[in-house]
């Protein structure tokens, strides 16, 4: 064998090895894509508990898990901002509460969840409190 032949079948081999994880990693959907979806489908959840008043179990427990998903600071915050409207809606305050605070301890920014503390404040009859907040 000649060391042209041999060279070219070692390079088609370094090239073809090269490929393959490349290839393989592109194939497959990642945890983002899921993460993603969970979280779309619990602020939508969200959205229809402020409309409705009212939250299911299958609602909150895909929240829950959105939290535990979220890629990143910031999405974790909106999930947990989101997960608090549910639990306002099914009148567990001191948990939604507890979600409010731990979002504004990721972005103290967050005008949502600083309203929706204020909100949670208000109900509880906790009106320095909610006056503080705001």
């Amino acid at each position: 064998m000649s060391l042209k032949h041999y060279l070219s079948i070692s390079a088609g081999a370094i090239l073809l090895l090269a490929a393959v994880p490349a290839f393989a990693a592109s194939s497959w959907p990642s945890d983002s894509l899921l993460a993603s979806g969970t979280a779309d489908s619990c602020a939508a959840a969200s959205a229809a508990a402020q409309e409705s008043g009212h939250a299911s179990d299958a609602a909150l427990a895909n929240c829950t898990m959105a939290v535990k998903l979220a890629i990143g600071d910031d999405a974790r915050a909106e999930v947990l901002n989101n997960r608090s409207v549910l639990l306002y809606a099914r009148g567990q305050y001191d948990a939604a509460l507890s979600d409010n605070t731990a979002a504004l301890k990721i972005n103290d920014r967050m005008a949502e969840a600083i309203v929706n503390r204020g909100s949670i404040f208000l109900q509880q009859h906790r009106a320095q409190a909610a006056a503080a907040n705001f």
